[in-house]
């Protein structure tokens, strides 16, 4: 997905300008279900499309009551 090889995209960056579409959103929303063991909304990357704010919405998914 976009950027370059070997570098990650700053916090600023938009997941469709770097080549997000709904795949990868569907793929991104599984992994982090998987790794956080927590339900995630795949909207949500839609609703918080830049990385920094996107990071920030799951951390606020993670400190609430399961």
């Amino acid at each position: 997905m976009g950027g370059s090889p070997g570098q990650a995209p700053r916090p600023t960056a938009n997941f469709f300008d770097l080549g997000g579409d709904s795949m990868r959103a569907a793929k991104l929303t599984s992994l982090v279900k998987r790794t956080l063991t927590r339900k995630v909304r795949m909207m949500l990357i839609f609703e918080q499309s830049h990385l920094a704010d996107y990071a920030r919405a799951v951390q606020h998914l993670l400190a609430e009551e399961p």
